[in-house]
């Protein structure tokens, strides 16, 4: 597991680097909060790092390649530059009003991390996580979770 300890906001943060794939390739770099193995949040989805941007695609198809998500702390991307994790390639992909800088996740690194299975099923103190509930008709939440009441009463009176 590859962690890196920064300050947020005050507060010291331990994250777990684990890898993923964006649909269509490229490197996925999910943060998990690895700051204390006795609180309720530990190993909870803390951010992601990276950034699925289509003008960085060529970038991304090298390995270790990345493209940072505009929301990430600088404090964050400086922890990753000092603890050899991660290298700034001084440039950046544009896409809609945000530029999202390009990096490469140390070679290093990227052996040692795992996928999020990898990641979580090891830790004795972390359940294996549950299967997530799948909405009956297809892969959108936001159309299932908007969706219109079948049957019943309209609400009028």
């Amino acid at each position: 597991m590859v962690t890196v300890e920064f300050d947020s906001m005050g507060e010291a943060v331990r994250l777990a680097l684990v890898a993923d794939e964006y649909v269509g390739g490229g490197l996925a770099v999910l943060l998990l909060d690895a700051t204390d193995p006795r609180s309720e949040g530990y190993m909870a989805e803390w951010g992601v790092l990276t950034a699925n941007v289509p003008a960085a695609a060529e970038w991304c198809r090298g390995r270790g390649n990345i493209a940072i998500d505009a929301d990430a702390p600088a404090a964050l991307l400086e922890a990753l530059e000092a603890a050899g994790l991660l290298h700034m390639a001084g440039r950046s992909a544009a896409s809609g009003m945000a530029r999202y800088p390009l990096a490469t996740v140390a070679g290093h690194a990227l052996a040692d991390m795992g996928g999020l299975p990898e990641t979580l099923w090891p830790c004795r103190s972390h359940p294996r996580p549950a299967a997530r509930p799948r909405p009956p008709w297809g892969s959108s939440w936001t159309r299932w979770a908007a969706r219109k009441p079948r049957g019943g009463s309209s609400g009028r009176s």
